[in-house]
């Protein structure tokens, strides 16, 4: 089962256990242009479960990503609506027509977890994910540092294929 870990005195727990953190109250409250975005699902998976733990790893992938790209659809939407409204002088248009936003998958290194792991992590997985996240995080920044205040590398155009 999953259980809350008490650090000071304050209880913490994984908020993948009923949705991803969402993502508008960022763009609304923070007035930074770039957004980075990790996900440990990958957006669309290109081969079909055939296991009944990659049935199961599949299922968890859908109820993570739905709520994702839900959202994703409706800021693609609002992004679309501010430059529309074009000159527009509403904190949120121009929020939304500076905003860039930068996705990153960790499929490669999630991939190498078991099911049961990703579910019910020990300490030496999770120090391992850390380490490896870390080396993946700074490839990714030398990479795609250069985009930051200038585009997104984020494909918006798959959310009305």
């Amino acid at each position: 089962t999953h259980r809350a870990i008490d650090i000071d005195s304050e209880a913490y727990w994984d908020g993948g256990l009923t949705e991803n953190p969402p993502l508008f109250p960022l763009i609304q409250k923070c007035g930074a242009r770039d957004l980075i975005v990790v996900l440990l699902h990958s957006l669309p998976r290109t081969v079909a479960p055939t296991s009944a733990e990659d049935i199961f790893y599949s299922l968890s992938e859908m109820g993570f990503t739905s709520a994702f790209n839900t959202e994703m659809h409706a800021i693609v939407l609002a992004k679309c609506e501010a430059y529309r409204r074009w000159p527009s002088f509403a904190c949120l248009d121009r929020q939304l027509r500076q905003l860039n936003i930068h996705v990153t998958e960790l499929q490669e290194l999630m991939s190498l977890l078991s099911t049961h792991d990703k579910l019910m992590p020990k300490g030496t997985s999770c120090n391992a994910c850390l380490m490896r996240g870390r080396q993946f995080a700074e490839g990714w920044l030398e990479k795609h540092f250069c985009h930051f205040g200038v585009r997104s590398n984020f494909g918006f155009s798959k959310f009305f294929e």
